[in-house]
């Protein structure tokens, strides 16, 4: 029996190695952010999540205007779709794990923004791909896109998760204080001169009162109760802070406010309703100061029911989106879309893993309407690219690779895992070598239409898209580096350092993009701004940095279904050990924009004292 005890403690243990061999591997454990980083990443995202908050209203029925640009004239597009609308609802969640929105506030929007769904038209329980935000009226085409749907089916299902945690969690937490320093950080404060200044103002106390702010804003305490008495001594401050800018604002002369001090009138107006706002969830939901133990019966908001009620709105609206109509079972893979006017599918498919398509996939084997070989009939097309063995996309874009990590959970050593490492580390060595900042992807460029808006276009780096012709272009997209701080951190906060120093920055965050390409520049500049903002991308720059400082909240939410949990064993898949290798249509070809000798499209300044021509002639 001695001689069997070695054998049989090792029969006992075989259950518990086999699980911890077959286990997904956990991510590698992150070095904690510098104080300085975090809180530069924490301003980008209050700035982001200002589009939101200055665009989505009353006005726009409360649905996400696709975009908005500031120059050569200022414009907002009035329309949307169903990415555009998920991605707003997950910003209301993203911009209260932040503490810029209220659990009342985000009810409102919620509630709001599902009401005026349920006057839009449908097809099969789908949005359809374009809609007008005033007029609610469907734009022609009539279409159901598959990536589209796939994109709000996802964001539904995370919503509804988000919306449970809220109907139970606390409502006041250390959050709250750290949101409010976020969006003080953003007033530029500088030393005017008396004869700048209204009678009423003193710079002193201006300056004073900054500072009491700061202090009541920093280092938060986790108990509600104090959490609560420092917003009660900071809502007397905030309220005379923001009169103050407000009148230095109005009191400079000229025909308009210089910027700053607009900017300043605008953040502090922002401390001013944000304490506002949080002190009345504190006096309607809570009995007193002293003890807050959660949301109580005799509320005049049960916001418990409130959300309970929004999850099942919520659900309901996901139920009912068929996707089985858009999936051709013989070719097991999704068409691109349906076209309602026609009532015929899409003669294109997604055929390949690396893509944003992905997700529509996913979410369509977890709730049962295609079977699990759908996911294996996607394309897995590896090539070598610059040393490195790459598993190809279409357009070689950060967005195809990315933007399902915003919310689905990465493997490490899973097939998945490592193309989408390969294809950042491809994306910073392409940056490097044509001295550029990295990260390309889909973006608005340095090109009008008639009416002089921004075109639009995917951008990728040679020899990671299967697709032709990228290396004409150069257009470097700040939104990729953000995606990318989910995968390089340390290197993706460098890259964004770097274009906040080119002139990226702007009022909503980051700009959309700056186009490097020859001959879209003009005379004696390097780069081409793109003083734009679309809204998807703001609302995956809002949920990546979310995910990033708030421990993968998003991904967590979405897991946290049990659909998704069944179909978690598709993401486990290993890479191959030595797949079959295809030439990509590019791959060696990337030539330097900057350099190049061609002949170029010259483009002048709007403003320029004379229009650049193109002069036709028959040779006389």
């Amino acid at each position: 029996m001695l001689a069997a005890a070695p054998f049989l403690g090792l029969w006992l243990l075989a259950p518990a190695v086999v699980a911890w061999i077959g286990a997904a591997q956990p991510s590698t454990p992150k070095r904690a952010l510098p104080d300085s980083d975090r809180q530069m990443l924490r301003r980008i995202a209050r700035a982001t999540w200002r589009y939101f908050d200055d665009f989505v209203g009353p006005e726009s029925n409360w649905l996400p205007p696709d975009n908005y640009q500031e120059a050569p004239w200022f414009a907002l597009a009035e329309r949307t779709s169903p990415t555009n609308i998920g991605l707003w609802l997950l910003a209301t969640l993203a911009a209260h794990d932040f503490g810029y929105l209220t659990p009342l506030q985000v009810a409102e929007r919620g509630e709001a923004t599902l009401d005026t769904l349920n006057r839009l038209e449908r097809f099969e329980g789908h949005l359809l791909n374009w809609y007008d935000t005033r007029t609610l009226q469907t734009l022609a085409p009539r279409y159901v896109s598959t990536v589209d749907s796939g994109n709000l089916l996802t964001s539904l299902w995370t919503l509804a998760q988000g919306y449970r945690e809220m109907s139970s969690r606390l409502i006041v937490g250390p959050e709250v204080l750290r949101g409010l320093a976020d969006t003080l950080a953003l007033i530029p404060i500088h030393d005017w001169s008396p004869s700048e200044l209204p009678r009423n103002v003193d710079a002193r106390r201006l300056r004073g009162i900054a500072r009491d702010l700061a202090r009541l804003f920093a280092d938060p305490p986790d108990q509600p109760g104090k959490v609560a008495k420092r917003l009660r001594a900071a809502a007397g401050p905030a309220r005379e802070f923001a009169q103050m800018l407000r009148s230095i604002s109005s009191a400079l002369p000229g025909p308009s406010t210089r910027d700053d001090e607009a900017e300043a009138a605008y953040w502090s107006t922002q401390v001013e309703r944000q304490v506002q706002a949080w002190l009345d969830i504190v006096d309607r939901c809570y009995p007193s100061d002293e003890h807050l133990p959660g949301v109580t019966s005799d509320s005049p908001e049960d916001l418990a029911a409130r959300f309970q009620r929004l999850t099942a709105r919520v659900e309901s609206l996901a139920d009912a989106m068929n996707m089985r109509f858009l999936y051709d079972p013989k070719r097991r893979l999704f068409t691109v879309g349906y076209n309602v006017d026609d009532r015929r599918s899409d003669s294109s498919y997604y055929d390949l893993l690396a893509s944003e398509a992905r997700m529509a996939s996913l979410v369509a084997i977890a709730r049962g309407d295609v079977p699990a070989e759908h996911w294996y009939a996607l394309g897995r097309p590896f090539g070598k690219s610059h040393g490195h063995r790459v598993l190809f996309s279409w357009s070689g874009t950060m967005f195809e690779y990315l933007m399902p990590l915003l919310l689905t959970r990465n493997y490490r050593h899973t097939l998945l895992d490592e193309a989408l490492r390969e294809a950042v580390r491809l994306q910073i060595a392409y940056g490097r070598q044509q001295r550029v900042p990295w990260g390309i992807s889909e973006s608005a460029f340095a090109a009008f239409d008639t009416n002089l808006v921004y075109q639009y276009q995917a951008f990728g780096v040679p020899g990671l898209g299967l697709k032709r012709g990228l290396a004409d272009d150069l257009v470097v997209a700040p939104y990729a580096s953000v995606l990318a701080l989910m995968v390089d951190r340390e290197t993706a906060l460098e890259n964004l350092k770097r274009l906040a120093q080119s002139g990226l920055r702007g009022g909503y965050g980051y700009y959309e993009s700056v186009d490097y390409t020859q001959r879209r520049q003009i005379r004696g500049n390097h780069g081409v701004v793109v003083q734009s903002y679309m809204v998807h991308h703001q609302g995956m720059t809002l949920l990546a940095l979310d995910n990033v400082l708030n421990d993968d909240v998003m991904p967590g939410r979405f897991h946290a279904d049990h659909r998704v949990q069944a179909v978690e064993p598709l993401l486990f898949e290993k890479s191959p050990v030595a797949p079959l290798l295809v030439a990509a249509t590019e791959r060696g070809e990337a030539r330097a924009r900057l350099t190049e000798a061609r002949p170029a499209e010259p483009t002048a300044p709007l403003d320029a004292p004379a229009s650049a021509t193109h002069l036709l002639g028959n040779g006389a």
